[in-house]
């Protein structure tokens, strides 16, 4: 038998030697454990061997049993089947079809290859032995040291160490979890590249990173996106047209549309170039940012428009299947706009609620009476009827119907029973804006710094400079103050005699609780309207978290009817105020306000009151006057607001006022009022100034307009600058990032237009106003003086 299975060795491997194709290697037999004739496969011979080993170029295939078809050049192979190249990729697999001349391998079931420290799982892989490249297409699972990716179809390149994932793929790392539909993934560098919808889920803080087209670099967790970015971390997100973002050191920095919302604040940050820290919960946009706030113009919320007719749909329904006649629907709606009927209703498979709500809508828009005691069949068909017809019917026939039927009910729009809230949006653009994250207990200090700073304690004594002595310094007496010691007064005893006796207690007798009344109600007791922006910020702990936004050089605010300029803002989430620094400005209506600092504070979405501080100062013009201006100055001004107009005002300290008079008939200014007092209270009407209360050291004038110098119809510190008032939105979005040019303060002069002085007063940045008829300043005009000093610390606030 031996010398029989050796003469088939023999045939065998000459048969092969003269069946090898030219440029074409051959697969051939390294050794086995034992060999048989197997059956012939196509009519051509083939060897069945036991634990056989066969190579061809650089790779080596073994397997518990093979049949080796040496004219066809190819392996069949089954059990404990192993693919080697060189020293690093082995395949695993339960069975291997091999063909020697494509050089391509089959493998199928449990298989597993094997690079380096990247591992592939799979029931059905195909894998060409000469390109070193695999795939497969129903279901795998890469594992490569921490991280994980699976999916339908797949594709290795075991050259450059790159697979492709393709449809649900998902990729597991320690920190996050990649959902995408295409992904591209070397196992040598663990980086990651996205083709498509990607989604990167932090498993510890659950934030969330979104992309269509970007890379993830697993080992530094460093994302780099071009493709509608955007991450989300709780109710912040921020987004832009390239986000770069590093989860370790908790970094993102984004060009172009960039985007940061906030929406628990209510509060958007916009700008081309932006940075955020993800431990401060720091955002900092630096070019073109601004600040988007919404607000509410009425205190009364808007009830959706379709509530009324949603609820009457319901019961309808619910009456329609009980069987029950519908009394108390309404077919006529008075609408405003409502001008047309449909022409024609279709629906494939209309449901009892489509054809409800279509009903009452169509109804609504075509004016149609209804009976006292309609069924819903019958409202169907009759609307059904009327959409059907071309055109409108004509008013008058509508108006005859509903006359003829008196039973009739017009519904009305529920957004028309209910006062509309107008939605208006703030805009607040500067140089730099910064918004973060603090405490309640970091915002006191801040504030309390900022107080210092403005207020220094001037009293406290001021330590001398230490000396370091040395040997040439040292002097030759040396004085030295002696310590005090304090005086012992522990030989004084208040109770040498015992202590004091207390008197007794006289014991509480309780009064008899009043009998009430039989058949008496309890009194009503008066409601108490509670400001719930400043409960909420009583009730904030030391701890807890608010929002600030800081926007510094060249700041504005627009809205539609308020708007604002000053060098730094500075906005908190803990009572909703937005307080402006250096020289601000705000204009609404026909008023302009300024001071050393403002203070806007707004509540539900509104704005609510204004702090002036101090040199506080209001000028206030009616029906376009620009030659009479009615001012009020101050320490400190407060007023509120109503309906986004101011309201009433309350002038603390060195109150002032002057008020024109006109005649209401001629429009001419008749007279003027000069107020001076401690105190002075007054109330604008129609975004105009009323008279004015006064209390405490009170003096009045009122005078004939024509008996009135030019000189005194102006208050001291009068400015008015409606050149820099912002006239758009886009006056605040498109900063170009220098401040504007000081504009010079315009004084009225008698009977003349306000005309800008030759020259502008320079210096502390206060202007003076313009003696009429001359071009001297009717004051003494204000030194030189250098300009303040920055301050370093950039968020400090005023309290």
């Amino acid at each position: 038998m031996s010398k029989y299975v050796l003469s088939l060795l023999l045939l065998f491997i000459t048969c092969t030697a003269m069946a090898q194709r030219p440029g074409t290697s051959r697969v051939t037999l390294l050794g086995s454990d034992s060999a048989s004739v197997a059956t012939k496969r196509n009519g051509k011979p083939a060897m069945k061997f036991y634990r056989g080993s066969f190579r061809q170029d650089y790779s080596t295939l073994t397997a518990d049993s093979s049949l080796f078809y040496y004219d066809d050049n190819m392996v069949d192979s089954y059990g404990h089947v192993i693919i080697n190249q060189g020293d690093t990729l082995h395949i695993f697999a339960d069975k291997l079809h091999y063909d020697g001349n494509t050089k391509l391998a089959t493998l199928t079931g449990n298989v597993k290859m094997v690079d380096k420290d990247a591992t592939l799982t799979t029931d059905f892989f195909t894998y060409n032995t000469a390109t070193k490249f695999g795939t497969y297409t129903g279901g795998g699972k890469l594992f490569n040291k921490d991280n994980t990716l699976t999916s339908k179809n797949g594709y290795y390149l075991a050259g450059s160490r790159d697979a492709y994932f393709r449809y649900n793929v998902i990729c597991t790392t320690p920190d996050a979890i990649i959902r995408t539909d295409t992904l591209r993934y070397n196992s040598g560098s663990r980086i990651s590249w996205f083709y498509g919808p990607t989604t990167i889920t932090g498993t510890k803080d659950k934030d969330v990173l979104y992309t269509e087209n970007g890379r993830y670099e697993t080992q530094t967790e460093q994302a780099f996106f071009g493709k509608k970015n955007l991450y989300t971390q709780g109710s912040k997100t921020l987004k832009g047209d390239s986000l770069f973002y590093d989860r370790l050191k908790g970094y993102g920095r984004a060009v172009k549309n960039v985007v940061f919302d906030d929406k628990e604040q209510h509060a958007t940050v916009k700008g081309h170039l932006g940075e955020y820290y993800k431990d401060a919960e720091t955002a900092k946009i630096t070019q073109n940012p601004y600040v988007v706030f919404v607000t509410q113009d009425s205190s009364k919320s808007k009830v959706p428009a379709d509530s009324v007719i949603k609820t009457i749909a319901k019961d309808s329904l619910s009456a329609a299947k009980k069987g029950v006649a519908i009394k108390k629907t309404a077919l006529a709606v008075t609408s405003a706009n409502s001008k047309s009927v449909p022409n024609q209703i279709t629906a494939a498979k209309p449901t009892l609620k489509a054809v409800t709500d279509s009903v009452i809508k169509s109804a609504s828009a075509a004016k149609i009476p209804a009976a006292a005691n309609l069924t819903l069949k019958a409202v169907t068909d009759t609307v059904m009827k009327a959409a059907q017809q071309k055109g409108n019917a004509p008013p008058n026939k509508a108006v005859s119907n509903q006359k003829a039927n008196p039973n009739a009910i017009a519904l009305k729009d529920s957004a028309a029973l209910q006062p509309t809230a107008k939605v208006d949006s703030m805009y607040m653009g500067a140089d730099t804006i910064i918004t973060r994250v603090i405490t309640v207990k970091q915002e006191r200090e801040m504030k309390l710094a900022r107080y210092l700073l403005d207020n220094p304690d001037t009293a406290a004594a001021r330590r001398p400079k230490s000396v370091m002595l040395t040997k040439a310094t040292l002097p030759k007496v040396l004085k030295i103050t002696p310590p005090s010691f304090p005086t012992d007064t522990s030989f004084i005893h208040p109770d040498f005699f015992g202590a004091p006796v207390k008197p007794a207690a006289k014991p509480v007798v309780k009064a008899p609780a009043p009998k009430s009344p039989v058949n008496t109600k309890p009194a009503a007791t008066k409601a108490v309207k509670i400001d719930s922006v400043a409960l909420k910020a009583k009730m904030l702990s030391d701890t807890a978290k608010v929002r600030i936004i800081i926007g510094y050089h060249a700041a504005k605010i627009f809205k539609s009817d308020l708007q604002a300029k000053a060098d730094s803002i500075y906005y908190s989430s803990s009572d909703s105020t937005i307080r402006l620094f250096v020289n601000p400005i705000i204009w609404t209506q026909g008023s302009q306000l300024t001071g050393d600092t403002i203070a806007l504070q707004m509540k539900n979405r509104k704005i609510d009151n204004i702090d002036l501080f101090p040199n506080g100062f209001i000028v206030n013009i009616e029906k376009n006057d620009s030659l009479h201006f009615n001012q009020v100055s101050g320490k400190k001004i407060h007023g509120t607001f109503k309906d986004s107009r101011l309201n009433t005002m309350e002038v603390n300290g060195n109150a002032e006022t002057i008020y024109f008079n006109r005649d209401s008939v001629k429009n001419v200014v008749t007279e003027m009022a000069h107020e001076i007092a401690n105190i002075i209270k007054a109330r604008f009407k129609n975004g105009k100034l009323g008279r004015a209360n006064t209390y405490g050291n009170t003096e009045m004038k009122a005078n004939a307009i024509n008996k009135v110098k030019d000189d005194d119809k102006i208050l001291k510190g009068f400015i008015w600058k409606p050149q820099e008032r912002p006239k758009t939105k886009e006056d605040i979005t498109g900063i170009a990032g220098k401040p504007n040019a000081p504009v010079v303060a315009v004084k009225p002069s008698g009977g003349k237009k306000a005309t800008a002085p030759p020259a502008a007063t320079k210096g502390t940045g206060k202007e003076t106003p313009v003696k009429p008829g001359t071009d001297k300043p009717a004051t003494t005009p204000v030194k030189d003086a250098a300009p303040p000093k920055q301050v370093v610390y950039d968020v400090i606030i005023s309290n």
